[in-house]
C-alpha cells in the first residue's frame, strides 16, 4: 500500500489535494463573508478589504479575497432571516407519495389553469421555462429564462425560476379563476418555500413567494388556491421540454455552484494523471457522487476494502509489481509458463488459485 500514488488514493477516498483543501476553504471562507447582506457588521469591512489590496497594514480580510479573486458582486446574498416563524405561506403544497400517484393525481385534477414549470442544464448551459395551459384556449402561454453558464449556476436555481415565471405567467392573465395548480418536479425546490433555514438559492424561492403573495392581495376572489404540485419528471406533459430561448440574464453567482466548480477543477486534475486511463476503466464511475468507492464498500470490514483497493490499483503482492519495485527476481506467475502474474490471470487464468 506504501506504493500506491497518492493521487489514486485521493480520488477513491474522495479526499481532496491538500492543496486543493486550503483553496477550497479559503474560497468557501470568501464565498461566505462576501454572501453577508449590507445589515451585517462584517459586510463593510469585507468589502473595503475585498475592493483595495493596500500596500501597508495588510489584514486577513485582504489576504483572503487577494488570494481567492473573487467577485465581489457576482456573488449572491444571503439573508439570515427569511421571515417570520409565524408567517403562513400564500400557497399550499401537494407531494404524491409515488411517481404513479402523482401522474394519476394529475390526470383527475380539472382545475382551468395549469401551470408547468422546469429547470435544467444543457450544453453546460442553465436555464428554466414555464408554460401556462388555460382549458379552452388551444395555445399555451410560455415563458424563457437563461440563466447563464452552469459554471456559475445550479439545476435547483433554474428550479426556483421556473416557479417565478409562473407566477409571473399567472400576473399577466385576465380574470383568473381559482383553484390554480403549479407542477413542479423537484422535491426539494418545492419543500425549501417553507424553511426558515436560509441557503444558497433560497432567495428566488422567496421572490416566487411574494409573486404569489402580490396575486392573492390584488385577486378579488374568495376562494383563492394556489398549490405546487410535485410530478415525476417527463411522465406528464411534454411542456416541461421546450427548448431553452431567450437572451441570458445577469444573475448573482450561485455559492453552491462556485464549490461544485472547486470540485470540478480537481476532476479535471486528475483526468491528466498517468494512471486515469487504467483506473477508469476499471470504474468509469469512480468520480460520480452516487456510485463512488467509498458509498459501494462502506459496508465492508477494513482489510475487504484494503484488499479490494490493491486490486483495483495493481499494488498487491503478485510477481509483476513485486518485481517493478525490485523484490522479485521474474515477474513470471511461478505456477504457469512464461505468463506474467498480474491481477487478471491471478483473479481469472491461473489454474493454482482458479
Amino acid at each position: 500500500m506504501c506504493t500506491t500514488t497518492t493521487d489514486t488514493l485521493e480520488i477513491h477516498a474522495k479526499l481532496l489535494p491538500l492543496e486543493h483543501q486550503i483553496q477550497n476553504l479559503s474560497y468557501q471562507a470568501a464565498l461566505c463573508l462576501a454572501s453577508h447582506p449590507t445589515s451585517h457588521p462584517l459586510h463593510a469591512p469585507v468589502q473595503r478589504a475585498a475592493k483595495r489590496f493596500v500596500m501597508r497594514h495588510k489584514s486577513s480580510l485582504h489576504h483572503l479575497f487577494h488570494a481567492s479573486e473573487l467577485d465581489m458582486e457576482s456573488v449572491e446574498t444571503i439573508t439570515h432571516s427569511r421571515r417570520p416563524p409565524s408567517a403562513i405561506s400564500p400557497y399550499s403544497i401537494n407531494i404524491a407519495n409515488s411517481r404513479e400517484q402523482a401522474v394519476v393525481n394529475h390526470d383527475l385534477n380539472e382545475d382551468k389553469y395549469k401551470v408547468y414549470c422546469d429547470g435544467s442544464g444543457i450544453d453546460d448551459m442553465i436555464g428554466a421555462t414555464a408554460v401556462l395551459y388555460r382549458r379552452g384556449r388551444p395555445q399555451p402561454c410560455i415563458l424563457h429564462y437563461h440563466l447563464g453558464s452552469a459554471d456559475a449556476h445550479t439545476v435547483y436555481e433554474a428550479e426556483a425560476v421556473g416557479l417565478t415565471l409562473a407566477a409571473r405567467l399567472l400576473a399577466l392573465e385576465d380574470d383568473l379563476t381559482y383553484p390554480i395548480s403549479i407542477y413542479v418536479d423537484n422535491q426539494a425546490t418545492i419543500k425549501s418555500g417553507d424553511m426558515l433555514s436560509t441557503k444558497s438559492g433560497h432567495y428566488l424561492i422567496d421572490n416566487f413567494r411574494s409573486s404569489i403573495k402580490q396575486l392573492k392581495k390584488d385577486s378579488k376572489d374568495h376562494n383563492f388556491k394556489i398549490t405546487i404540485h410535485w410530478i415525476s419528471g417527463h411522465d406528464s406533459e411534454p411542456a416541461t421540454e421546450i427548448p431553452m430561448q431567450g437572451s441570458v440574464a445577469q444573475q448573482p453567482i450561485s455559492t453552491e455552484a462556485q464549490r461544485q466548480e472547486s470540485c470540478a477543477r480537481w476532476a479535471r486534475q486528475w483526468m491528466k494523471s498517468p494512471r486515469y486511463a487504467r483506473t477508469i476503466r476499471l470504474d468509469p464511475h469512480l468520480t460520480a457522487a452516487r456510485k463512488s468507492f467509498t458509498s459501494l464498500v462502506q459496508h465492508l470490514p477494513k482489510r475487504h476494502i484494503s484488499l479490494l483497493l490493491w486490486l483495483r490499483t495493481r499494488h498487491i503482492s503478485l510477481n509483476q509489481h513485486l518485481y517493478r519495485i525490485g523484490k522479485s527476481i521474474t515477474p513470471s506467475c511461478p505456477h504457469c509458463v512464461n505468463t506474467l502474474e498480474m491481477v487478471q490471470h491471478y483473479l481469472l487464468i491461473c489454474p493454482q488459485y482458479v
